[in-house]
């Protein structure tokens, strides 16, 4: 896990200094024998940004336990932004639902003027399984005000959830 972190760190440093993210288009499925659980990482998207030094990409993870076969989906989002940390702390569905905010990492780069933000927003599986043909809207706010909604495609839903129900039929 500690890579994958260091690798969106990485990642998030390169669009600072003027690169774009190459976003994944397809499923990733990452398994070992010496991991818990399985690993699918979606289809990402990013949001356009109309200033220097800021990109968030945002991507679908589902994690299937190995032993117990739960499952967990996740929408991970990571904003690479300037100015004031914006510590993202609430999350709501298209329905005005509330959606649990985990926030997965912090960092700051450039005598602090860059900020990283990754964090993760719970979503259930039924709900994900329902809009799969319309998609799905989440909005993710922070401490100081800033929302980002966030277009979870159908492509995004529909590949995530293919690759969950073959490696389910394994």
């Amino acid at each position: 896990m500690r890579i994958f972190f260091s690798l969106l760190l990485v990642a998030a440093l390169t669009a600072c200094a003027g690169g774009r993210f190459n976003l994944r288009s397809t499923a990733l499925v990452e398994a070992s024998e010496f991991d818990t659980d399985i690993a699918i990482l979606g289809i990402e998207k990013a949001i356009p940004n109309r200033y220097p030094y800021q990109e968030e990409r945002y991507f679908l993870e589902t994690r299937i336990d190995k032993r117990s076969g739960a499952v967990r989906h996740t929408l991970v989002v990571q904003d690479v932004y300037q100015g004031m940390r914006r510590t993202y702390d609430g999350a709501a569905d298209d329905t005005a639902r509330s959606l649990p905010v985990d926030p997965l990492y912090r960092s700051t780069a450039y005598n602090r003027k860059i900020k990283l933000e990754l964090v993760g927003v719970e979503l259930d599986e039924a709900t994900l399984r329902e809009r799969r043909a319309v998609g799905y809207r989440v909005r993710l706010s922070s401490k100081i005000g800033h929302q980002e909604i966030l277009p979870i495609t159908p492509e995004q839903i529909a590949a995530q959830l293919d690759t969950l129900d073959k490696i389910k039929r394994r």
